[in-house]
């Protein structure tokens, strides 16, 4: 309101009661005090708001008494926390006999009286988990008639949790769709939202041990968490981690995972190997000092020279565990026949 008294964004004076409203305009006096909600306020206000985006004034009466009066800029007009915490009639939802109707995020508070009840159903959903309780929607019914001019906005449901099942009824929200005075007072029907398991992989990290010893498992890794999910750790066995298991390859079988949020997934389990390595004896290149009597016995009657003889294979020379004999046949060895 503009003059050469007082103005205020609502009024110019006010000698009375101002319960619970708001102003969005602007006010300007060439000569009077002015006010984001009232220019001069001899009366009362309480649980009232002026914009102070758009007035662009600290205060919300020019003169007089300013209590009960709060300033908002234009995003805070349109939530909801701040109505409710003054103690308006005021809700977000379609229906309810409320006084104000609130689209938030969209508008400011809405004269329910000034608009027209619309009922919407929605139609049914399914997502697979990413933990968000968030969704789009089916499909949309509206009831013959509607003008979809005056509907804007897209359907999204809610649910009360993020985690996988089927949400419906007090579960379940349907929001989205919005209007403005003198438009529809949207009440959005929900039908029922699934969220499906997601796929998760876990695979077990190879690993090798030397035979005698005793494996310790305990390496994995993850495909398919979603941020926030962990998996803490799980039950990793081999017949091969035990200490008198032959050399060889053997699986590594994983199994039980443990950690945070993992009953929203359906776990698939990919063995690992165990590479189990064969202990060499630390006689195979000794000489074998029965094969070394023979060679010097040789080389004393000077028929020919004398090589090393080194061993490649302690079992095929163990004269003692075999009971075999060599025979010096012309300076030379000769293995008995079968070897």
């Amino acid at each position: 309101a503009q003059g050469s008294a007082t103005a205020g964004g609502l009024v110019g004076f006010n000698d009375g009661s101002l319960l619970r409203v708001y102003s969005t305009g602007t006010a300007s006096s060439s000569v009077g005090a002015v006010g984001g909600l009232v220019g001069s306020n001899v009366g009362t206000a309480t649980g009232s708001f002026w914009n102070t985006t758009t007035s662009g004034l600290a205060q919300g009466a020019g003169a007089g008494n300013g209590s009960g009066i709060s300033g908002l800029t234009s995003a805070q007009l349109t939530r909801l926390a701040p109505f409710v915490a003054a103690g308006w009639s005021i809700d977000d939802a379609g229906g309810t006999g409320a006084t104000w109707r609130m689209y938030e995020g969209h508008s400011a508070p809405l004269l329910r009286s000034f608009m027209t009840a619309l009922s919407v159903n929605v139609g049914n959903a399914s997502k697979t988990y990413d933990g968000s309780a968030t969704s789009s929607t089916g499909a949309l019914v509206y009831p013959i008639g509607y003008d979809p001019a005056l509907v804007s906005g897209s359907a999204l449901y809610t649910a009360n949790s993020a985690n996988a099942g089927t949400y419906s009824g007090a579960n379940l929200r349907a929001s989205g769709l919005y209007s403005s005075q003198f438009g529809y007072d949207i009440e959005m029907l929900a039908g029922t939202l699934t969220i499906d398991k997601a796929a998760l992989t876990i695979t077990a990290s190879n690993a090798n041990k030397t035979y005698g010893q005793t494996a310790s498992l305990s390496g994995f890794t993850t495909s398919g968490l979603i941020a926030g999910d962990q998996v803490n750790g799980m039950d990793l066995t081999s017949l091969g981690s035990l200490f008198n298991a032959s050399a060889g390859n053997y699986a590594i079988v994983a199994s039980n995972a443990r950690g945070t949020g993992l009953a929203n997934y359906d776990i698939t389990y990919v063995d690992g190997i165990l590479t189990v390595i064969g202990n060499l004896s630390p006689l195979a290149n000794l000489v074998d000092p029965q094969l070394a009597a023979a060679q010097l016995t040789a080389q004393q009657t000077d028929e020919l020279p004398s090589r090393p003889l080194m061993m490649t294979s302690p079992k095929l020379f163990d004269v003692e565990t075999s009971g075999l004999q060599l025979n010096l046949v012309d300076s030379g060895i000769r293995l008995p026949e079968g070897i």
